[in-house]
């Protein structure tokens, strides 16, 4: 079942959608009692207000219900450089980071101080906790609502006391990461740790591909270790990680692309990068020459980049 969160002229609500049909049904009951019964016995147990109404007529919002916290998983997936002895890092990201379908993914403000700093993209999985409280470090999985998409902004560069190591300022630009389009259901996917294929296209070329499978933290793991450092409870998302490769120059964002993250069995999340340009100069001249060498480059750079 497909959960989106979205306002009318009457506020903001949760409500059942049907893309096919273009239709949407609102949830009757508050998000802290009915998720926690969906979580647990199956979106069966939704009891729904009167009637339906037409897509085109609300405005689809990110699912996210607020006050719950956001926590980004960072090197989650073997591609990323990552000690063997290390874990991956879990830090807490900021609502206000986030946009939803549809909306303007803007660049971080404070890319302006930093003129060698690029703005990249991140497709990863996004899992709702549902429970009040998560119990059983075997079997995290059982408090997850569901799952929907992140697509991730982060800032990067080549030096190594850079914007790239404060994690507030790298992850946390406002408006600068996207989330949804709405929350599939736990029960479509098995009870566990889902096999996706994440696709992350700008304008209409492939720059990400992976799966799901391949995180380092499944998806038991993830949730213990989260909530060992930081309780989780109903209605907190976690980003899970980047897959794929994010290049010099293949993972830049520039002005006006056209964004589509997809993850298997979920959707499509799609977005825009606003159309003005803080760095004031041509995309190649921020991504050629700005990066000398492996050894300063703390991230995976393609050869041709460093030529």
């Amino acid at each position: 079942m497909k959960l989106a969160r979205y306002s009318d002229a009457s506020g903001e609500h949760w409500g059942e959608i049907d893309p096919d049909a273009g239709t949407i049904r609102r949830i009757a009951e508050p998000f802290t009692e009915w998720a926690p019964e969906v979580t647990a016995k199956g979106p069966g147990v939704l009891t729904f207000a009167d009637g339906t109404v037409k897509l085109d007529s609300v405005k689809l919002l990110a699912p996210l219900h607020p006050p719950a916290h956001i926590y980004w998983l960072g090197l989650n997936y073997p591609n990323w450089p990552k000690p063997a002895d290390k874990d991956a890092s879990v830090f807490f990201k900021a609502r206000t980071a986030m946009v939803g379908p549809e909306e303007t993914i803007r660049f971080p403000a404070l890319i302006k101080r930093q003129p060698h700093t690029f703005f990249a993209y991140e497709i990863e999985l996004v899992a709702m906790i549902g429970s009040l409280r998560v119990a059983d470090q075997h079997n995290g999985i059982a408090d997850v609502l569901g799952y929907t998409i992140g697509n991730s902004g982060a800032l990067r560069n080549n030096r190594t006391t850079y914007v790239g190591w404060d994690l507030m300022g790298r992850s946390n630009g406002r408006s600068s990461s996207a989330i949804g389009p709405w929350i599939v259901t736990r029960d479509e996917f098995g009870d566990s740790h889902p096999d996706l294929q994440m696709t992350m296209r700008i304008n209409g070329e492939t720059r990400q591909s992976g799966r799901t499978g391949n995180m380092l933290w499944d998806m038991n793991k993830l949730l213990y270790e989260v909530d060992y450092r930081s309780r989780l409870t109903c209605g907190d998302v976690i980003e899970t990680g980047t897959c794929g490769y994010v290049g010099v120059q293949d993972g830049i964002y520039n002005a006006s692309d056209r964004t589509e993250a997809e993850i298997e069995g979920i959707g499509v999340l799609l977005n825009t990068v606003e159309s003005s340009d803080p760095y004031h100069m041509h995309p190649s001249q921020r991504t050629l020459g700005a990066y000398n060498s492996p050894q300063t480059y703390p991230y995976p750079v393609a050869d041709e980049a460093l030529a």
